[in-house]
């Protein structure tokens, strides 16, 4: 079933998914295996710090793409090869994103009086919005849209190269947690500026739209900025609670076996990005099509779930011990909680982020996302208590186990 699919698509979903992986290996392989080095050199409680600054980053660089990986990957895709409509989509979406700045200084200014540990370390947080604007400003949905994957994930792994030459050159004690942010805000800004000057020799110069053009495109983007930003929010909340709640030591130990974990969930990204374009279009055009489509696609990401989840129970103590060291074996119960996580995301993913979205169920989607998070946040907040730093893992089985059972119930309703 799956070779007919590719023959028919001429490979393309193939090459697509490939050049992603790449892209993705630069931005979350590579940090893997930087990890046995960090961890070690920085220690348990440098790591945890630096951590949860990361972690906030990447919800500044959601808010700088405001919905771009859905809306506008999918506005690139249905306008392919129409150089003057893309042109002018560019313009507006640079001048958007220019008025999100203050707005995620904003916010950054209100974590920063907040949150104690980013009071206390107030370069790190300055560094890591840098970094985070700029990889909200890159044109990522530009190229997955016109489907050049090629030259994505060769500008990643270009530069990520170099920021991981530079880390293992600069960084030698725990007092450098600060080098390895400025490296990958460096290398951020730097696949920033590549891929808007290739996009710019694709499409020709471009110039700034008026503001009342581009502030029409919140309107547009709000749904899918939402869909992408909640979850995030409630993580955040997650973690920010148990800073405050659990000791350094247990922050630096969560937070080393959460990056294992999210190298692991990092990898069905590539499908997903792969799929979501082409299953937006067949939808439009033949939805017996997209329908057979999605559902290879469910087998194939759940597949790798299970694979996955099966790897990080079994292993969880040597993988481990071989990339964080012996100091963070206690994580091991987290780890293997995580591991469970897997599996759930596939399947939430196929019918939530690749099938109710084809179908344009995009508000009842926000409102799936919405009381799952809330639902789960509240589980969070009565087993901190007596669960600790596992209540977090626990608390992400809730939410994908409730998006699952809400979005079967809208397919089956419909």
């Amino acid at each position: 079933m799956f070779l007919k699919f590719f023959n028919k698509n001429d490979y393309a979903l193939l090459t697509n998914s490939s050049y992603l992986y790449l892209s993705h290996f630069s931005d979350y392989l590579f940090t893997l295996f930087l990890l046995p080095f960090v961890a070690r050199t920085l220690g348990a409680v440098e790591l945890g710090k630096i951590g949860i600054v990361q972690i906030f980053g990447i919800f500044i660089s959601l808010v700088m793409e405001f919905g771009s990986s859905l809306f506008l990957t999918r506005e690139v895709a249905r306008n392919r090869g129409k150089v003057n409509q893309i042109r002018t989509l560019v313009e507006t979406v640079i001048t958007f994103k220019i008025t999100l700045i203050p707005i995620s200084l904003f916010i950054t200014s209100i974590v920063y009086f907040s949150i104690p540990i980013f009071f206390t370390n107030p370069h790190y947080i300055l560094i890591v919005f840098l970094g985070s604007v700029f990889h909200g400003f890159a044109p990522f949905w530009y190229f997955e849209g016109e489907e050049k994957m090629k030259e994505l994930a060769l500008s990643k792994i270009m530069f990520r190269i170099i920021g991981f030459i530079l880390i293992l050159f600069f960084v030698q004690d725990s007092n450098d947690g600060w080098k390895v942010l400025f490296i990958y805000s460096l290398t951020s800004l730097s696949i920033c500026i590549y891929l808007i000057i290739s996009m710019i020799i694709a499409i020709g110069s471009i110039r700034p739209a008026s503001i009342s053009i581009s502030i029409k495109l919140y309107n547009k983007a709000t749904k899918s900025f939402l869909i992408t930003i909640i979850p995030i929010i409630f993580q955040n909340v997650g973690i920010f609670m148990l800073s405050v709640f659990i000791s350094p030591l247990q922050l630096g130990i969560f937070y080393g076996v959460s990056r294992i974990y999210r190298a692991f969930n990092s990898l069905f990204s590539p499908l997903s990005q792969s799929f979501y374009p082409l299953i937006s279009t067949k939808y439009a055009k033949s939805k017996i099509e997209s329908k057979s489509l999605i559902k290879n696609y469910l087998v194939l990401i759940s597949s790798l779930g299970v694979l996955f989840m099966i790897v990080l129970i079994f292993f969880s103590g040597q993988i481990i011990s071989l990339l964080l060291g012996d100091e963070y074996l206690s994580g091991t119960k987290i780890l293997r909680l995580f591991a469970l996580i897997l599996p759930l995301t596939a399947v939430s993913n196929s019918l939530g982020r690749q099938w109710l979205l084809a179908k344009g169920e995009d508000s009842y989607y926000l409102s799936l996302q919405v009381f799952s998070c809330l639902f789960a946040l509240i589980f969070f907040h009565f087993c901190l208590n007596d669960f600790e730093a596992m209540s977090y893992p626990l608390s992400l089985i809730i939410y994908e186990s409730l998006s699952i059972l809400l979005a079967t119930f809208l397919l089956i309703k419909k």
